[in-house]
């Protein structure tokens, strides 16, 4: 066990959760202006997906708020023409040899997710 800390204020601390930092992953590639193609962020996002298989019923269990931007943001990323070049792109090569079958699994989360809108 580690080393204990005493504070002489209460201190309140909420740990961002997948969810948030999916969204967070999302904003910042909106905000960057890079293209799918070339966005570490939006990779970042569909890595998170990934290796979350409960995404989806976190993210449905999050605020209104951010589960409405999450879905809007999974809904473009279905839609988008290189969906599977992207997926597959953001999966660590080490799963290459199955990486058809995640690619599948992952871009059904992703339609999970816009389903919550």
């Amino acid at each position: 066990m580690g080393p204990r800390i005493r504070a002489r204020y209460s201190v309140r601390t909420r740990v961002s959760g997948a969810p948030a930092l999916l969204a967070l992953a999302f904003a910042e590639f909106r905000a960057s202006g890079e293209s799918a193609l070339d966005s570490a962020e939006l990779d970042d996002a569909i890595a998170l997906v990934a290796s979350r298989p409960g995404i989806v019923r976190e993210v449905g269990a999050s605020p209104p708020e951010l589960r409405a931007f999450v879905a809007q943001q999974a809904e473009w990323l279905v839609n988008h023409d290189g969906v599977w070049h992207l997926v597959r792109c953001a999966i660590p090569s080490h799963a290459a040899r199955r990486l058809d079958g995640i690619a599948e699994r992952v871009i059904e989360r992703f339609r999970g997710l816009a389903a919550l809108a």
